[in-house]
């Protein structure tokens, strides 16, 4: 019975684990509003200006933006080094107008990068915080810094950190480098969450218009965040699911069991009553050792599912909610009630029964 309830305590904090995971990723600060953008593949960079036109004039659309690379879609690597430190890989993404404003994606320090301009477009970065921390800087803005050993940049802004591949992977040091607008690969939009359908509907109209003969491959910028969360939100209905039918059969064991139990002490408990023992204590003398098992279970089924599930969690992700006391309290206070109600329906029955009985 130990063996059965520490099982089902272990499905259980599986299941709120997973949920709250799930919660903790959906509500995180990734740096960017990935759920508020339309990103649009361009067969050429000369598609760019007439959409972008087009699309400015449209009430639906607070921001339109070109790139060669972005967030959580693209990017590429390259080695840095400071005078501090040795060279070290970053992720460096090449974006063009507007892009941070279309993104969401905030400047602490510094200003962002001048339309047009050809000194930000050589020798200019802008970094993000972890870029700081990676190459030991306490003042970023004006480091000179080293791009693949051959191009000096000086930083010009830091952003607050973005997480490239949202929680699954360490937070990497970051550089954006401004390119001018002929050399574009795609084109972001930005709109209000509750019209992101409505508007990519629109973006779709306007290319069959503008370019009839190309299909149009525009899609969310949430897209594969979604099916990562409705994968998580899946595994917690399993684990829901395993829980419930694992419960269930300790409960119809525990249930077995108080009934042999109390069959045994029949007139054991009849003499009790005619001695005079009151309904507590009844209770107490016919459900404690069941009891003691509860709390045994509790112990071994937290210790098993605190090890089993961080232990999970730490291969999927590298920022989770770990198992804490609020989900340890929880799941042993979900089976708690359950095997009490289970105990108690089973023990003041036999309980309230009349000693001649």
């Amino acid at each position: 019975l130990v063996f059965q309830f520490s099982i089902s305590l272990a499905a259980v904090i599986f299941a709120l684990a997973f949920y709250f995971n799930s919660k903790y990723q959906k509500e995180y600060d990734l740096g960017y509003s990935y759920n508020s953008v339309i990103q649009v593949p361009l067969e050429s960079p000369g598609q760019f200006e007439p959409l972008k036109n087009v699309l400015a004039s449209n009430g639906l659309f607070n921001s339109v933006a070109g790139t060669q690379q972005h967030i959580y879609a693209s990017s590429y690597k390259a080695s840095a080094r400071s005078e501090k430190t040795e060279a070290k890989e970053i992720d460096v993404f090449n974006i063009g107008d507007d892009y941070f404003r279309t993104v969401d994606v905030q400047i602490i320090t510094g200003s962002g990068f001048e339309k047009k301009s050809v000194s930000d477009e050589r020798e200019s970065i802008i970094v993000n915080e972890q870029f700081l921390k990676t190459f030991n800087l306490k003042e970023g803005i004006g480091q000179r810094i080293m791009l693949n050993d051959t191009t000096p940049v000086f930083i010009k802004a830091v952003v607050k950190d973005v997480y490239l591949r949202a929680l699954f992977a360490p937070l990497s040091p970051v550089a954006f480098r401004y390119i001018p607008e002929g050399t574009y690969k795609m084109l972001v939009a930005s709109t209000k969450p509750e019209t992101l359908v409505a508007a990519n509907e629109e973006i779709k109209k306007e290319w069959k218009k503008l370019f009839p003969n190309q299909l149009y491959t525009g899609q969310f910028m949430e897209q594969r965040m979604v099916m990562v969360m409705e994968h998580f939100d899946g595994v917690v209905i399993l684990y829901t699911f395993l829980g419930l039918v694992a419960i269930v059969m300790s409960v119809s064991g525990l249930y077995s069991l108080i009934s042999l139990n109390l069959q045994k002490r029949t007139k054991e408990l009849g003499i009790r009553k005619i001695m005079g023992a009151p309904l507590f204590h009844m209770v107490i003398q016919s459900s404690k050792l069941f009891i003691i098992i509860m709390i045994i279970s509790c112990g071994v089924g937290s210790l098993l599912g605190s090890v089993m599930v961080n232990a999970l969690m730490d291969n999927i992700w590298e920022y989770y909610v770990a198992i804490n006391l609020k989900i340890l309290s929880m799941a042993s206070f979900i089976l708690f009630v359950i095997a009490i109600a289970t105990i108690g329906v089973k023990v003041v029955k036999v309980s309230v029964r009349k000693p001649v009985e």
